[in-house]
């Protein structure tokens, strides 16, 4: 009796943890389950949202603008009548030599080529020009004047004064003077030695036409060579006092022209003042040039005795400047003095002033009456007979003042 109540105890305990486990989970499970039921109810809401439409907006019309009925007038241009004129005949004969355009020089027929500069050659030298191109090419190839090597010292075979430092002074008054005057356009240099500082003037480089001459053929034909690239350079042997002055042409019009400049640097003072005074009447008279460019010692270094050096004595300084032995020795020719006369430069100044080597000084004439004027009134220096000239290669710095001696050495022919 004892064992079954037991067992009835035991079924009845089992029974209610089961009722309380079952209570316990679905009270657990309560607040999950209204979440869910909640979300439901929301995606059933949002999604049964209808968004309204706006409904359309009337259009309202309008008004057409009333045309006006009076047309507007048009304002009319009044018909001009060509006037007609009447030409007599005899009119039309005496109107007809003006229509004839003005006569052009005539062109060559370039057949195609292209127009370059000319400017003929020189025919032959004089004689004794001759035997100073022979004595150039013979001191250019010992190279007895220097090099355009840098460790022999002077960058040019045409002396000291023709270097970079030798003719700063010249390239500065020249740079001043052609952008004074850059209308000039053609230039003859002449000699232009081995061209050694000549294109660091700017203008020279650049000008329409650069024309250098030398009498030692061996410099003319290594400049053309060096320079053959610019066309608006012409090279070549020359000699002023055989060849005269130079005149350009081009290869399709064949008119000679003037050149506008004529340049003689370092080159008279080398030179027989008989023959000086003939080269001078060629540049001023006859060359047709504007201006010219020159050296020209002062006055109180011409070698002359009165202290004024212009006033007497001219026949000293013509006995000692007209060198009977030939030419290629040196004096400081003045073109103030006798015999020359020549008037006041336009430009001037020291040719050597910066780096002292002379005292010679840059000459810039215009070419004008004036100056035409004292060249035809130029008389020749009296005749005179040295019993005994002396050789230009046995000369010797001695022979002249101290402050030349210099300057004469490196004109000698060394042994």
């Amino acid at each position: 009796m004892k064992s079954r109540w037991m067992w009835l105890v035991s079924l009845n305990l089992v029974a209610l943890v089961i009722a309380l486990t079952t209570l316990g989970t679905r009270t657990a499970c309560a607040p999950l389950r209204d979440l869910r039921d909640l979300r439901d109810q929301l995606r059933g809401t949002v999604l049964n949202v209808t968004l309204p439409v706006p409904s359309p907006v009337p259009m309202v019309p309008v008004p057409a603008l009333p045309v006006p009925t009076v047309p507007v007038p048009v304002p009319t241009v009044p018909t001009v009548q060509p006037e007609v004129v009447t030409v007599q005949p005899e009119v039309v004969a005496a109107v007809a030599p003006t229509s004839v355009v003005t006569q052009v020089p005539p062109l060559d027929d370039c057949d195609g080529r292209e127009d370059r500069f000319v400017v003929e050659p020189c025919a032959e030298l004089m004689a004794d020009a001759a035997q100073a191109a022979h004595r150039f090419d013979e001191i250019y190839a010992r190279q007895a004047w220097g090099s355009r090597v840098q460790e022999l010292g002077t960058h040019t075979r045409s002396g000291l004064g023709s270097d970079m430092k030798g003719a700063f002074d010249w390239i500065t008054g020249l740079t001043k003077f052609f952008n004074q005057n850059p209308e000039l356009q053609t230039i003859a240099d002449i000699p232009s030695g081995d061209m050694g500082w000549q294109m660091a003037v700017r203008h020279l480089n650049t000008a329409k036409l650069y024309f250098g001459g030398d009498i030692a053929k061996s410099v003319a034909v290594d400049n053309a060579k060096r320079y053959r690239a610019h066309e608006n350079k012409i090279l070549q042997h020359w000699d002023l006092y055989s060849c005269g002055v130079p005149k350009w042409s081009t290869t399709c019009n064949s008119t000679k022209n003037s050149f506008d400049v004529i340049m003689i640097r370092d080159a008279l003072q080398h030179i027989a003042i008989s023959k000086v005074q003939q080269i001078l009447r060629k540049v001023i008279l006859d060359s047709g040039a504007k201006w010219f460019i020159t050296s020209s010692y002062p006055a109180t270094d011409t070698l002359r005795t009165d202290p004024y050096g212009c006033s007497t004595n001219e026949n000293l300084f013509c006995s000692k400047g007209a060198m009977p032995a030939g030419d290629g020795g040196w004096y400081p020719i003045a073109l103030d003095c006798a015999p020359f006369h020549l008037p006041s430069p336009a430009f001037k100044t020291a040719s050597h002033g910066t780096f002292k080597i002379e005292n010679d000084f840059l000459y810039i004439y215009k070419i004008d009456d004036a100056l035409k004027e004292a060249v035809l009134n130029m008389k020749p220096c009296p005749s005179f007979a040295p019993a005994k000239p002396t050789p230009v290669t046995a000369a010797t710095p001695e022979m002249l003042r101290p402050q030349f001696a210099r300057s004469f050495s490196r004109f000698r022919n060394p042994q």
